[in-house]
């Protein structure tokens, strides 16, 4: 028989889906948003990862190290992940808090205008706020 994803995998990849296209056509917050959701994705699955691996090294699993030392590896790679989604997270929020002269002074790349406008948002949560619908 053939294995594929848990059905929920499926749920998974429209949410990051949607969070990609929202980025893609939103401005400097909806980019912001989308780097605090790859926060929490990252997280969420590091954690996920890290347990499961676990779960399989407990005396009487017989998994072995050969399948659980990769997962825990994963694991490790997803908090990296996520550690490096927060740090441009932290520059798209100096962008964001900088003034046009401080910007200017900076010598660093600056998105175009429309792209860091508050109006013409499109969301419900407030601008710079993420809601986790994991630890609400």
């Amino acid at each position: 028989s053939t294995v594929t994803a848990a059905p929920f995998a499926e749920s998974v990849i429209d949410g990051i889906n949607s969070i990609a296209a929202h980025a893609r056509t939103g401005n400097i917050l909806a980019k912001r948003r989308a780097m605090l959701a790859l926060i929490a994705i990252c997280q969420r699955a590091a954690d996920m990862a890290l347990s499961l691996s676990r779960a399989l090294a407990e005396p009487g699993q017989h998994y072995g190290p050969e399948v659980t030392e990769p997962i825990a590896k994963g694991a490790m790679h997803l908090t990296a992940a996520s550690t490096a989604f927060a740090e441009a997270d932290t520059s798209l929020t100096t962008l964001l808090r900088a003034s046009v002269a401080e910007t200017m002074e900076s010598g660093r790349q600056v998105p175009h205008h429309d792209e860091l406008r508050e109006r013409g948002y499109v969301g419900t949560a407030p601008p710079n706020t993420f809601v986790d619908p994991v630890r609400r």
